[in-house]
Formats: structure tokens, C-alpha cells, sequence
């Protein structure tokens, strides 16, 4: 088997015996013909072997892009999925927190406006029990008198003895 520069060699002295070919005798003539035809098909032969490898490797190519791709989108989809049951898990964390949170603010609320409801009816009751014990007056007293601070003392001891 020749090698395609030795064949190229053979070609172009056949191409250049075909340009002198009137100068020579018939028989010269069909032997280069002859040639230039074996050395056209050995050529086409090879090129023929290397159109079939170069398939060949074109299939083997596209499949193992293909498995490549199958694989990877296998192994996208089962990321996507777990990303999923994540955010479902948190979603449902979140919520239960959410909900969990809300009604904590609600009981506070309501507390809040029992203590409120508790302050409001504690000032009616130490308003009634001032005015039975006669403090408002000494209180007004206390509150518009220059000399609060000659009270102050009576004030902390009265307070202490409850």
C-alpha cells in the first residue's frame, strides 16, 4: 500500500507523461492512462475507508453526547427535585412558624386587653377606696401644695404601712 504522497508523486508523473502524451507511442499512452486510473481508485478506495472512519467516529460522537446529555439531565431533574422537597419542607416550617407566631401575638393581644380592662377597673376601685378614705384630698393637697417635699417623707411611710 502506498503512502497518499508517494501515490501524489505517481499522479503528477503521470499528469506530466499525459502532457507530453502526443510525443509518445500509443502504447506509453494507455500503460499511463492505465495507471492514472489504478492510482484514481486506490485513491478513491482510501477515501472511501476514510469517509466510513470519519462516520463512524461521528456516531460514536453523537452517542456518547447523547448518553453525556441523558445523564445530565437525569442528574438535573433529580437536583431540581430535591430543591423541591427542600423548599416544600421549608415553606411548611415557615408556615407552621407563621401560624405559630400568630397566635402568640393573638393570646398577647387578648392579655393585653384583660390587663388593660384589669388597670381600668384597679383605678375605679383605688378612686372609690380614696374618696372613702378621704386621699384625694390630701392628694390634691399634696399635688398643688409649694411644700411637697416636708410630705415626701409621710408620703414613703404611708405607703410602706399598706
Amino acid at each position: 500500500m502506498d503512502y497518499p504522497e508517494q501515490r501524489n508523486e505517481k499522479v503528477a508523473l503521470a499528469t506530466q507523461s499525459q502532457f507530453h502524451a502526443t510525443q509518445m507511442p500509443l502504447k506509453t499512452k494507455v500503460k499511463t492512462l492505465e495507471f492514472s486510473i489504478d492510482e484514481a481508485g486506490k485513491e478513491l478506495d482510501d477515501n472511501k475507508k476514510m469517509l466510513q472512519n470519519v462516520r463512524n467516529e461521528c456516531l460514536t460522537l453523537e452517542h456518547n453526547t447523547l448518553e453525556s446529555l441523558k445523564n445530565l439531565r437525569e442528574e438535573m431533574l433529580d437536583k431540581i427535585n430535591k430543591v423541591n422537597l427542600d423548599l416544600g419542607k421549608i415553606t411548611k416550617t415557615d408556615n407552621d412558624d407563621t401560624n405559630h407566631l400568630r397566635q402568640q401575638t393573638l393570646q398577647l393581644n387578648q392579655e393585653k386587653v384583660k390587663i388593660q380592662k384589669n388597670i381600668i377597673s384597679l383605678g375605679s376601685k383605688v378612686e372609690t377606696i380614696e374618696k372613702d378614705v378621704g386621699f384625694e384630698q390630701f392628694n390634691s393637697f399634696f399635688l398643688n401644695s409649694s411644700h411637697r417635699l416636708q410630705f415626701l417623707p409621710f408620703m414613703c411611710s404611708r405607703t410602706l404601712t399598706y
